[in-house]
């Protein structure tokens, strides 16, 4: 049914999970925005292999596995910044995201951290 469908906007919804995701047919689906929401986790999105855009900002995430278990994913966009996420280390749960260039972490817990490098 949702097929076709190559961006989806569900910023500013309150929405506190993405686990409905797992449950529709997004094959096609390029970018996802999340912002603005009550998310603290991204489990949902190791289901969509095509995704190349997520915008997750100015959430609650504090918990990156989905990312770590969707080595398929071929994000090249994602944009964290404005979350809860307290550890720098965390960040290498998402090493496996090959075609990742872009990636906005800023105003997190962890960039206060001292191995935390908003550079390359």
């Amino acid at each position: 049914r949702f097929a076709a469908l190559d961006l989806l906007n569900l910023s500013f919804n309150s929405i506190a999970t993405l686990s409905p995701l797992l449950t529709l047919t997004l094959t096609n689906l390029t970018v996802l925005d999340v912002s603005h929401n009550n998310l603290s986790s991204l489990d949902g999105v190791q289901s969509l292999s095509q995704l190349k855009v997520l915008r997750a900002h100015c959430n609650k995430i504090s918990d990156l596995r989905a990312l770590a278990h969707g080595p398929h994913l071929r994000l090249e966009q994602l944009w964290l910044h404005n979350n809860q996420i307290d550890s720098p280390h965390l960040f290498y749960l998402s090493s496996g995201l090959e075609s990742l260039s872009h990636a906005l972490c800023h105003a997190n817990p962890c960039s206060s951290h001292p191995h935390y490098s908003s550079h390359p």
